[in-house]
């Protein structure tokens, strides 16, 4: 199906389903879950490549990044030592900020994902790697740093919904 087949039989869906809104007010709304489905994943994208952008370029200088210690450690204990201090945290940092110009810019998604997939890997290390550390608090409770972590969960759960969309996208296009 061709790009503008696909948009014709798309708007003719929507057509369809506005019209089957009984009332103005049903109109309005479903005018609205349409507009909010068409710019969801990329909004999603968009902020998801900010947050990745941000936190990347704060690792680039040493001292400013809350993360950098466990960043350091992490990639310390993954790369067998090949990758450890400053060297660590200067790669997670770039390696971040790459994501996060992909994810924003929407050009080189599909390499873009692949290496968010690849930091994900650092991302959940932590929990197996430095447990005792992120779950320190009271009763087990996760200390500041145990949820930073685990707030980057919801973050690879954004990532692999984006992932979806692109792959869906791109099978969805003819050959």
């Amino acid at each position: 199906m061709s790009d503008g087949t696909r948009a014709e039989a798309e708007r003719a869906v929507e057509a369809k389903f506005l019209a089957d809104q009984a009332s103005p007010l049903r109109r309005r709304e479903a005018q609205l879950i349409l507009r909010l489905g068409n710019i969801s994943i990329a909004t999603l994208r968009i902020c998801l490549g900010i947050v990745f952008l941000l936190f990347g370029a704060l690792k680039l200088f040493d001292g400013v990044s809350p993360a950098e210690e466990i960043a350091e450690r992490t990639m310390d204990k993954l790369t067998f030592g090949l990758l450890s201090g400053d060297t660590a945290r200067l790669f997670v940092g770039l390696l971040e900020v790459a994501i996060g110009v992909c994810l924003i810019s929407g050009r080189w998604l599909r390499p873009g994902l692949v290496l968010l997939a690849i930091a994900g890997v650092g991302i959940i290390a932590p929990l197996f790697l430095s447990y005792d550390e992120l779950f320190s608090g009271k009763h087990h409770a996760p200390t500041l740093l145990g949820q930073y972590v685990i707030k980057d969960i919801v973050l690879l759960a954004a990532g692999v919904v984006i992932t979806a969309k692109v792959i869906a996208e791109q099978i969805a296009q003819p050959a």
